[in-house]
């Protein structure tokens, strides 16, 4: 309730100076900018004038107390309401007094609807209206981007849905670019649009409009004409996560997608991150599962390589170990009879020269001597037989017939015998052709003898 004595003046010529009307008009001007109010009442005498700007009356219903009022065009526009006979508001604002007539005017800063009946009114207009013009038809909505990166959020910096929606959105590098906005009332509206505005500087994916559920009182800033354009003409993709409790806010219709709550939004953002991150573990565990096939093929060729390995070294070893424990038999025991005769020498020399000291010194030098020579004997002996040995296995190698197959040449058989010359076989005779990778069978057909070359 407003005080006359909430409205004394101090003018700056003194107590008893008069002043001109003009500064008594600013002084108390400006007093009043001072005293915002809200007021409610019924709306008459409504003027638009050329410019834009709305003039009207509010009165009481109950008694006959008027409030000359004005709302500017951008004003009058932004908040979407259209002025009718009759129709009971809200309006916020200031008082002035209009010093070319000295009339009161309540300059209007915001106006809202009062009761659902009329917002509910209102809103089917407005959806209708926007409906025709093509605002909320599925063919204009863009698609979200797969991966968005960058993201536009508007809501309250305060309360639980910013909270919700950053604890909920995933750790995937999104960049956030917030605009804090009133929610609910009569500034909830410019502050979105302001909002969006902001926003279209920015290289942005997609923007997110977020607030919790209400009444249709409480989201009517959600249902303003001017947001829904903003909406429809941004230059990315817009999600709305407007709650709701029966009739979806207009700023939600037109929205590219919309969800009811801020944890489903970040679901829409979250969504295409996860989905490639399964594709990626089910693509490792194809990876995995073929290169574990492809060890195991090699593991069994190495395997069966040197099984086929062993195979042929011991048919080597059977083939030619006979030759080679008879040559060591022989080696032995030829040495075992030459160090017995040493043996048989030094005893010998020992026992003739047994009587005397000198005889026995000189024989034990003897035998040191000869046991010297002998184990340097037998050393040259083994290094000889070693070296024997292991020649006689390159050699037995180097005339491997299974070296001579693989390196082109093939070895013919008749009657399970190689045949070595011409002169084995006559036509007609059966043969068998071994080669590298298996074998041949065949009949003579014919034989023919080479000239032996004389030596040149």
């Amino acid at each position: 309730m407003l005080r006359s004595d909430d409205f004394q003046l101090t003018l700056a010529t003194g107590l008893d100076a008069p002043t001109s009307v003009a500064a008594y008009l600013a002084a108390l001007n400006a007093a009043l900018r001072n005293k915002p109010a809200r007021v409610i009442g019924e709306v008459g005498a409504i003027k638009i004038a050329s410019s834009g700007h709305a003039y009207f009356s509010l009165r009481d219903a109950d008694n006959d107390s008027v409030l000359q009022c004005v709302v500017w065009r951008s004003r009058y526009a932004l908040y979407g309401v259209e002025l009718r006979d009759g129709m009971q508001i809200v309006v916020s604002g200031t008082p002035e007094v209009y010093a070319p007539r000295g009339s009161l005017s309540f300059i209007v800063e915001s106006l809202e609807l009062v009761g659902e009946g009329a917002l509910w009114k209102r809103y089917q207009e407005l959806k209708q209206k926007l409906t025709l013009e093509g605002a909320f038809a599925d063919e204009r909505k863009r698609p979200l981007p797969e991966y968005i990166e960058n993201v536009g959020v508007i809501t309250s910096a305060q309360g639980a849905v910013i909270h919700d929606f950053l604890n909920n959105l995933g750790q995937f590098g999104f960049k956030i670019h917030f605009v804090d906005a009133r929610v609910e009332g009569p500034r909830a509206a410019p502050d979105f649009i302001a909002g969006l505005r902001a926003l279209r500087r920015r290289p942005l994916d997609a923007v997110v409009i977020m607030r919790g559920g209400g009444s249709l009182e409480s989201l009517a800033g959600f249902d303003n004409e001017l947001l829904v354009r903003e909406i429809v003409g941004f230059p990315a993709p817009v999600i709305a996560g407007i709650g709701h409790h029966k009739d979806v806010p207009l700023a939600a219709l037109a929205a590219d997608r919309a969800v009811s709550t801020p944890t489903a939004v970040t679901q829409l953002l979250n969504a295409p991150y996860q989905r490639a991150g399964h594709e990626i573990a089910r693509h490792e565990d194809a990876i995995s599962g073929r290169y574990r096939s492809f060890l195991e093929g090699i593991g069994q060729n190495l395997d069966w390589s040197e099984g086929k390995i062993y195979d042929r070294f011991e048919r080597s070893l059977e083939a030619h170990g006979r030759e080679f424990e008879i040559m060591t038999e022989r080696g032995q025991s030829r040495l075992e009879s030459i160090f017995a005769g040493y043996d048989e020498v030094v005893r010998r020399l020992a026992s003739g020269v047994g009587r005397t000291g000198r005889a026995v010194a000189a024989a034990e030098q003897t035998a040191a001597g000869l046991g010297a020579r002998s184990a340097a004997l037998y050393a040259r002996v083994l290094v000889r037989a070693e070296a024997y040995f292991w020649q006689s296995e390159h050699l037995v190698r180097a005339h491997d017939p299974e070296r001579r197959l693989r390196q082109g040449y093939s070895i013919v058989w008749k009657n399970g015998r190689v045949v070595k010359s011409a002169a084995d076989v006559a036509p007609e005779d059966l043969i068998d052709i071994q080669t590298n990778d298996g074998s041949i069978a065949g009949n003579v057909i014919g034989v023919s003898r080479r000239q032996n070359l004389s030596p040149k």
